[in-house]
């Protein structure tokens, strides 16, 4: 018989491995939280850059500055609408996996999980997309703000 702290990884016999459900539950917590800061840093980067290009900056911006901005512009904007699409997904795969769930018969029951997985992989690319999104996003931003620093 194996000891179920020795396969968790556990060191301490003391400690209890807690189910998969509950640290499934924590890392979308996580996921979520972060999904969440990530939105309000690209959606509020949108607003600063959007109101620099259209408005009159003094000094005004050069050939370099006004492409890292303008970059970041595209990239926040693809990063916000990915994440939004991604929380969607997110939502309309628990719909789905509800009606699974709760199906009276067989037919019902397969047609809510192929529901269900096309929206995991529909939230799987559209994470990805925004990952992809945020990372130059944020790296022009902050060469920008170098540009305009120094």
């Amino acid at each position: 018989m194996s000891d179920p702290n020795v396969k968790a990884g556990l060191t301490s016999l003391d400690d209890e491995p807690e189910p998969a459900l509950t640290l499934r539950e924590r890392a979308r917590e996580s996921a979520a939280e972060f999904q969440r800061a990530a939105m309000a840093i690209s959606t509020g980067s949108l607003g600063v850059f959007f109101v620099s290009l259209t408005q009159k900056v003094d000094p005004p911006l050069n050939s370099h500055e006004r492409f890292f901005l303008l970059v970041s512009l595209v990239t926040m904007f693809v990063a916000s609408v990915a994440s939004i699409a991604s929380w969607f997904a997110d939502a309309r795969a628990h719909a789905s996996r509800a009606k699974a769930i709760e199906a009276k018969d067989e037919s019902s029951r397969a047609t809510a999980l192929k529901e269900k997985e096309y929206w995991l992989r529909a939230e799987t690319r559209t994470a990805r997309v925004y990952l992809v999104a945020i990372i130059p996003g944020l790296l022009s931003a902050g060469i920008y703000m170098w540009f305009r620093a120094f």
